[in-house]
This record gives C-alpha cells, sequence and structure tokens, in this order.
C-alpha cells in the first residue's frame, strides 16, 4: 500500500510475537542485475477492532502492519521486483466477474535440485452475488468466487477494476475453513475507511491521494463542514 504499511490478513500475525515476524521483499541489488531477498522488522501492528478468531464468522481478518526502516535501506524501495498495490475505489460496484487473477506461493525446482519460492497466479471469477457463506454474513463483506481455495489458491485477489483496466487488489484470504470450502474472501472495499484511517494514524505524513480508496465518510464529513 504504501513504502512501510502493509496489508494482511489479521490470521497471519494475531497470535504470534510482533519481534519475531519478518516480511521479506524482492527487491534488486544495488551491483547487479540479479535480486535477493530483503527482511523488515515490523514497528507496529493494528488489527481491526472487530476480528475475533474464535468467532466461526471470521470476519474483519484485517490487519495494518507498519516496517521499521532498515538501516542500510531504510523504507521498502519500489522497483521491477516489488510494487505497491492500489485498493478499489469504492464499494458500490462489484469487482469484474472476468479477469480477476489470485497471487499464491509455490515452491519450484531450479538448477540442481535448489528449492525457490515464487509467486504464482491463477484465474479466478467472483459469482454475481456473495451468499455462499449463508445469510448470517454481510454480503457486502465478502466476495465469493467459483473456485474453492487450496496451497495454491489462497492470497491476494486482483482484478482490472481500475481506470483502464488497471489490478486493484480486491480481496485477501480469510483463515475459516468455511469461507475456503465456500471460495470467500474478505471484501477490501467494505473496510476502506478503517484502512485510511488507521495508515493516517501510523504516518503523520499520509495523504489521501496515497490510495485511490474512495471513502465515503471523507465525503460526507466535508459535505457537512460545508454546509455549516
Amino acid at each position: 500500500m504504501c513504502s512501510s504499511d502493509l496489508l494482511v490478513p489479521a490470521h497471519c500475525v494475531t497470535g504470534i510475537p510482533t519481534k519475531t515476524i519478518r516480511v521479506v521483499v524482492g527487491q534488486k541489488k544495488t551491483d547487479s542485475e540479479s535480486i535477493h531477498d530483503v527482511a523488515y522488522h515490523l514497528e507496529n501492528v493494528i488489527v481491526h477492532p472487530t476480528y475475533n478468531s474464535s468467532l466461526a464468522s471470521r470476519l474483519a481478518d484485517l490487519a495494518v502492519i507498519k516496517l521499521e526502516p532498515r538501516r542500510d535501506l531504510g523504507v521498502i524501495q519500489w522497483g521491477d521486483y516489488s510494487a505497491p498495490a492500489c485498493l478499489e475505489q469504492g464499494a458500490a460496484e462489484r469487482p469484474p466477474s472476468e479477469g480477476c487473477q489470485v497471487a499464491s506461493w509455490a515452491v519450484t525446482t531450479q538448477g540442481k535440485g535448489s528449492l525457490r519460492s515464487a509467486v504464482l497466479g491463477h484465474s479466478i471469477q467472483f459469482l454475481p452475488e456473495s451468499t455462499c457463506l449463508g445469510p448470517d454474513v454481510d454480503q457486502e463483506s465478502s466476495l465469493c468466487a467459483d473456485t474453492r481455495c487450496n496451497r495454491f489458491v489462497q492470497g491476494p485477489i486482483f482484478c482490472p477494476s481500475g481506470p483502464s483496466g488497471q489490478y486493484q487488489v480486491v480481496s485477501l484470504p480469510t483463515s475459516g475453513p468455511e469461507w475456503c470450502t465456500a471460495g470467500a474472501s474478505t471484501r477490501l472495499a467494505s473496510y476502506s475507511a478503517w484502512l485510511v484511517k488507521t495508515i493516517e494514524y501510523l504516518d503523520n505524513d499520509y495523504t489521501e491521494e496515497n490510495t485511490t480508496a474512495d471513502i465515503a465518510s471523507n465525503d460526507e464529513k466535508s459535505q457537512t463542514e460545508a454546509d455549516a
């Protein structure tokens, strides 16, 4: 999202000591064209206040983490091998049903039996309605796909829903087995207001131009001030 803030599923960071977590980013070496993994420590973690891993619903499975700048490199250096992802502009329209991809990790064989992790993209289609989890789950908070998740199809989902077909991240996986079986994921547009407020809290230099998220609450506030 930003050079020091990342959006992750809450179940990836809850119950784990922050000091033991590392975020690994692929960056190009300064003296060559090869890439290497750069690890960052976590400075702060904020989990969505309504997330509760003990509940079967698994709603609001979201967290924003702030990375601690490295002494040698500072914050993440975006380039050809890593780049920020834009958020959906608003929750009024659903993502397109075609052209979406889920990014997942897999271990590939390279060279003489050596192993290397790689990001793989798999095509995925969203269903017209988010009813796969039943009536107890808010349809605006989830998206249902035609493919259930597995170890190769589980990760953030990107769709060409931005201007001129720009890809945007629209949902993240949730830990609940019911979500996985149903092919459901957490819809980020429903939590855009919380995301922006959280980033504003973590970064004093944050501005609304840093994300494409459409925040209705900010618009309502501005209209109220104008009327006053």
